[in-house]
């Protein structure tokens, strides 16, 4: 029975799409055709996490993607989401407070490496702004129990 299951091809793309532009996990399904391993920090600046990304893993970066809004109270494009595509069936997203890596099981020393530097920009939760602070995304579903 899993065997059908680990050589399953995505046919359409309506998976990718998210709410947010584009989903990680399914991106990295359908770009290197496995199912990642998934680490996650939070507490973190996205800007600042983004910045630091870009020097130790410049050489890597394959590919980026990025979903932006524009803000109408500081007249700036900011960034929801980026998704950054690494070499060796590697991904990073990026978050306004978090950071995912997504990778082959083989890359799980390079995962714990990177969350460890990371770590060096969280910040808790007190000293982050409001907007940052709040959840982004939600897992599982939400239950309205004042609609029932």
């Amino acid at each position: 029975m899993l065997q059908f299951l680990w050589r399953r091809r995505i046919s359409t793309l309506s998976s990718l799409l998210s709410q947010q532009y584009l989903d990680s996990r399914a991106v990295f399904m359908y770009l290197c055709n496995d199912l990642p391993s998934v680490a996650v920090i939070t507490q973190l600046n996205g800007s600042d996490a983004f910045s630091m990304l870009k020097e130790v893993e410049n050489w890597n970066i394959q590919r980026a993607w990025q979903h932006s809004h524009f803000d109408a109270d500081t007249k700036e494009l900011c960034f929801n989401i980026t998704l950054i595509k690494l070499f060796d069936n590697r991904m990073i997203e990026i978050g306004p407070n978090y950071v995912e890596l997504l990778y082959s099981p083989q890359h799980q020393a390079w995962a714990k490496q990177l969350v460890q530097q990371l770590a060096a920009l969280q910040q808790p939760a007190a000293e982050m702004s409001i907007a940052l602070a709040q959840p982004v995304t939600v897992l599982g579903f939400a239950r309205r129990f004042q609609e029932n």
